[in-house]
């Protein structure tokens, strides 16, 4: 049996002190079921590109636990971020969050 996890990619909001940090005005899309043997840091970018966002302009993504705080964002550069995301969702057995920021590189 493959294992399976579940991410939420958040995505077009800005970014907000009120009075601590949070993205506000954002789009959610639940991701379930998702593969662990082909998971990887370009499959969140196929993901954003099928809702039909441009990410030729670059893309700044982060993310944490579905109950951490903001404070905890990590940043999702490469492969191995991607994996420590799985991992956390594997063994917390929770969605994942994925804060994404479009137009930066």
């Amino acid at each position: 049996m493959r294992l399976r996890f579940s991410i939420a990619i958040h995505l077009m909001g800005r970014w907000l002190y009120k009075p601590t940090l949070k993205l506000e005005g954002k789009e959610e899309h639940a991701y379930h079921n998702l593969d662990i043997d082909t998971w990887s840091y370009y499959e969140i970018i196929w993901l954003t590109k099928d809702l039909e966002y441009n990410v030729a302009n670059g893309i700044k993504m982060w993310w944490k636990g579905k109950d951490d705080d903001y404070d905890f964002l990590r940043e999702l550069l490469i492969d191995q971020d991607v994996l420590d995301l799985e991992n956390y969702a594997l063994e917390h057995n929770c969605e994942a969050q994925i804060y994404a920021v479009l137009g930066v590189s």
